[in-house]
């Protein structure tokens, strides 16, 4: 189990005798879910620390008419809803619910509190974490003032690009990538297609080439 957690960057500068020491196997927990269970509901208070070890998850709302879409999508090994848990605030903002089979290590905070005054490594590491969720979620409040699903998709394909690089493998499927942008798959794959057509993207299974960085930034800003 220590060895799974070490693998979450929150952990990773700690050694598996340390995470021994500061977090008891008997006073954490070890949850699994099959596809489709409910992890978490909007609102639910979060007093501890959620550690997806295997598997993936989703953060999903509900529109006016009631239909589900997704806001977030998690793939172990990460932590979930981590930038919230020291809020004053410290409520669920989204449905969590399985895509595939999944495991979660559930730390209560006052573990994680020890954790910071006992370690300085760790306590970088969270500041980091809530930092990197903090840039995550501006840049996903900049794909909702995209009007068009052609921009959200170019919104989408810069954000994952690492700087410097111009190929890109996408992390999530058509499907997925639909569920984010509130859209039906045959439109980002009409989509997709169509970029790869006029020269701006070159498409091969999940691999994408980004050829005309500055062509793709101008159709942003139309």
């Amino acid at each position: 189990m220590y060895e799974r957690l070490k693998k979450i960057s929150l952990f990773n500068s700690l050694s598996v005798e340390e995470l021994k020491d500061f977090l008891p196997e008997e006073r954490i927990f070890l949850r699994h879910y099959i596809t489709g269970n409910i992890i978490a509901f909007t609102g639910d208070a979060i007093d501890s620390l959620y550690c997806l070890t295997q598997g993936e998850l989703r953060g999903e709302m509900l529109d006016f008419s009631g239909r589900s879409f997704t806001v977030d999508h998690i793939k172990s090994p990460d932590t979930v809803a981590s930038a919230f848990l020291f809020a004053s605030e410290n409520t669920f903002p989204v449905n969590v619910v399985a895509l595939t089979p999944c495991e979660l290590i559930i730390i209560p905070r006052e573990f994680l509190l020890f954790m910071l005054k006992a370690n300085p490594d760790f306590t970088g590491n969270i500041i980091r974490n809530i930092s990197d969720r903090t840039v995550l979620l501006a840049k996903k409040i900049q794909m909702l003032s995209f009007r068009t699903i052609r921009q959200k998709i170019i919104g989408y394909l810069l954000s994952i690009r690492k700087e410097g690089k111009m190929d890109i493998r996408l992390p999530i499927s058509h499907q997925r990538m639909a569920e984010l942008f509130n859209a039906e798959r045959p439109s980002v794959s009409r989509v997709m297609s169509q970029l790869h057509d006029e020269g701006l993207i070159e498409v091969k299974g999940k691999s994408v080439r980004l050829l005309d960085i500055e062509g793709l930034n101008h159709i942003l800003h139309e």
